[in-house]
């Protein structure tokens, strides 16, 4: 997709976002990073995104050693001791301050042993970050690791292992709002032929689609459009793997259609009803289980708003079967809840 693609299908998604009813629409602190994020692409392009969007999604830099992220690995590595640290090559590194290179290579490799102590699923050291949209390049072995695959296979096995029997997620359906660039949906079509739909706003949507259309050029990829009768695109989506819808889509698809709704550090950008709606969406659409990480307490300034970790109700048929601080962002809360 080329960049003047890009940007058309970031003007189809806004239209169509817009047309739709007025919870849907991004709150002011969504406005004010979004006016960002479509900044930095017409700067930087998306050959770069993983280097300058993605930063304001859940990749994390850390500027000192006293940076409570670091400092939580540093406490865990005794639990994993291994040579992770020592075995990495920052490729690019001059794209970071030197000080700060270096915390971040000793940060990921740190994270990425303790990914591998707790894999349950052996699955784990199956991934290597893709180099589209150039990302920071941690050099393991022969392949990439990064602060972005730790997390999601972390998530992944969570959702995996308290769902599914099987553990496993094949011939599923996933649904995941506020999806960013994909990288949870990465794992699942690396590890799974589970069917992924993603929901979000633009330009994180159109970044998605173009940097999977790019990762997975034989996968059959159902791309955003405009529809107002879902009987009309069903097949379509149904066969293909992986699906883009903006947010107010979500209404469009019927009960039950997906066995595991997810969202990841979204919801608490949002206004309390919006929360509310979503949740109530999740309900709505989901059979098996929902997966939240949030922030325990998080300040929304822009639109004068304060969300804690129990803003997130959902009916009493919703049992956890995962409900704690996380383990590496302790931060965040993490709850799978079951449908009973």
């Amino acid at each position: 997709m080329s960049e003047i693609q890009l940007f058309a299908l970031i003007k189809q998604m806004s239209a169509v976002l817009e047309s739709g009813d007025e919870i849907y629409k991004p709150s002011l602190y969504w406005q004010e990073l979004n006016t960002r994020h479509e900044d930095s692409l017409y700067d930087n392009g998306i050959d770069q995104f993983k280097n300058t969007q993605n930063l304001q999604y859940f990749n994390f830099i850390m500027s000192s050693v006293k940076d409570g992220l670091f400092k939580r690995q540093i406490q865990l590595w005794p639990t994993h001791f291994d040579d992770s640290m020592i075995e990495t090559i920052f490729e690019n590194k001059e794209i970071l301050p030197p000080h700060m290179a270096e915390i971040y290579r000793i940060y990921v490799s740190l994270l990425w042993g303790l990914t591998k102590h707790h894999d349950q699923l052996g699955q784990f050291e199956q991934l290597s970050e893709p180099l589209v949209g150039n990302p920071f390049r941690i050099r393991r072995g022969d392949g990439y690791i990064s602060q972005d695959l730790c997390n999601s296979y972390r998530e992944y096995q969570a959702v995996v292992i308290g769902s599914y029997p099987e553990r496993s997620p094949n011939g599923r359906v996933i649904g995941e709002l506020g999806s960013g660039y994909g990288r949870v949906g990465y794992v699942f079509g690396m590890l799974s032929n589970a069917r992924y739909c993603f929901f979000d706003i633009p330009p994180a949507l159109a970044i998605a689609q173009a940097y999977f259309q790019k990762i997975f050029p034989d996968r059959k990829i159902f791309g955003f459009r405009d529809f107002r009768n879902f009987a009309q695109v069903e097949a379509e989506i149904a066969s293909s793997q992986f699906a883009f819808f903006t947010a107010n889509q979500i209404e469009q698809f019927p009960d039950s259609y997906f066995d595991t709704f997810i969202n990841i550090s979204s919801l608490h950008e949002m206004k309390k009803n919006q929360i509310a709606h979503y949740l109530n969406q999740f309900d709505r659409l989901t059979k098996t289980s929902i997966y939240l990480k949030q922030w325990i307490l998080s300040g929304n300034h822009v639109d004068n708003i304060i969300v804690t970790a129990n803003d997130y109700p959902l009916p009493d048929h919703w049992q956890a079967a995962i409900d704690q601080i996380d383990l590496v962002a302790p931060l965040f809360f993490e709850r799978l809840l079951l449908r009973q």
